[in-house]
């Protein structure tokens, strides 16, 4: 727990060390991945019709931030 706050204040201040940020990076390639991936399964659904924008999707950012980190 102790290392997570001191991740998160180096974060905001703007101090992250690389390995702990490329780790966050694969992390929320996982989450962003499943999320995407379930949206675009229920697009059609009348509730997430309505948050349905694609173009907000990072996943493929993520993509570019992982050959960076990890070649």
């Amino acid at each position: 727990m102790a290392e997570n706050v001191s991740f998160v204040k180096s974060f905001f201040c703007g101090v992250v060390d690389k390995k702990f940020y490329r780790k966050l990076v694969a992390n929320l390639f996982f989450v962003y991945d499943y999320i995407e991936k379930e949206i675009d399964k229920n697009k059609d659904h009348k509730t997430i019709k309505q948050i349905y924008f694609p173009e907000l999707y990072c996943k493929n950012s993520l993509i570019q931030d992982l050959k960076y980190f990890y070649g």
